[in-house]
């Protein structure tokens, strides 16, 4: 039997234990966990699984690497929420009709942030 899903987990490379207790709280929502996905790098990011695209609760501060946003939508299904976009990457990501497009697409986002929100 085909999966329908496969379920993933933000990673990170920084040293922020904020990061990782995140993880540990999205991880109690999931059924089981498939894949890592590394925040910094997920616009590279390719299933394991061909074929089957990966649940993904972004819930995250974003990012160092902004070139690497938005996610494929072939490979994962967003879950957008308590989303915190650095104040000195938005007006690059905004400018960039694709970054614009997936946000609308997978919308509502949910801010943990007024300057997101407002953004």
């Amino acid at each position: 039997m085909k999966q329908e899903y496969l379920y993933g987990l933000l990673s990170y490379s920084s040293v922020n234990i904020g990061d990782e207790i995140q993880s540990v709280a999205q991880s109690r929502f999931l059924p089981r966990i498939d894949e890592y996905v590394q925040r910094e790098t997920i616009g590279r990011f390719i299933p394991k699984t061909k074929g089957v695209k990966t649940k993904l609760i972004m819930n995250a501060w974003w990012m160092f690497h902004p070139s690497n946003f938005p996610p494929k939508d072939k490979y994962i299904e967003p879950l957008l929420i308590s989303m915190y976009f650095r104040d000195i990457i938005r007006d690059k990501l905004i400018k960039r009709k694709s970054v614009r497009d997936y946000l609308l697409k997978h919308g509502p986002v949910g801010c943990r942030d007024m300057g997101t929100h407002e953004w």
